[in-house]
């Protein structure tokens, strides 16, 4: 029931942050020059071992998101992302890392849709041992920009990763609350 918890909390964020912000001085979002960004949240994911016919379920963790980039134009923002996805449980830790280069694109006004291939690394931790893999992935993501002033933004966010290594794939999915500040 993870899932629901998260989108649960997600929606009360942005019915509590909404009103709050239609009481601030609404400005229209202007994107001219850098960017910064970070963002935590909850997600889901899931392993896929090749020549298995089935995953191998999925698994609640907590994720995040760090980004930097620059304006191409007033709808269109080109940066370097970081997502991260952990779980750990037992003495075991489970880390899903993508490293995406994206294009965020306004459709409207305060709503953003993104997307760019990644990096991915996938990090086991056990007993003081750790081992980790490597591959390629895709980052895909769609938001809303909630102006509270000129510079400053709450940015709650939903991403989907998803990663392809040697032998198996991951996917995960998050609901973030983040915050960017424009420049």
């Amino acid at each position: 029931m993870f899932p629901i918890r998260v989108i649960a909390l997600f929606v009360l964020c942005v019915s509590v942050i909404a009103p709050a912000s239609a009481n601030a001085e609404l400005r229209p979002a202007v994107h001219d020059g850098l960017y910064l960004g970070f963002g935590i949240g909850g997600g889901s994911a899931g392993l896929k071992i090749d020549g298995l016919a089935d995953d191998l379920g999925r698994e609640s963790g907590l994720s995040m998101n760090l980004r930097i980039g620059g304006a191409a134009s007033n709808k269109i923002l080109i940066g370097a992302e970081i997502d991260a996805w952990r779980k750990e449980e037992h003495g075991f830790a489970l880390q899903y890392n993508n490293y995406a280069a994206c294009i965020t694109y306004y459709p409207a006004e305060m709503i953003f849709i993104k997307a760019g291939p990644a990096f991915s690394a996938v990090i086991a931790e056990a007993f003081g041992f750790t081992d980790t893999e490597n591959g390629f992935g895709l980052t895909l993501g769609a938001g809303t920009e909630i102006r509270l002033g000129s510079k400053f933004a709450l940015v709650p966010s939903f991403q989907y990763i998803s990663q392809d290594l040697d032998g198996f794939s991951t996917n995960f999915y998050s609901f973030l609350l983040g915050f960017g500040w424009f420049w």
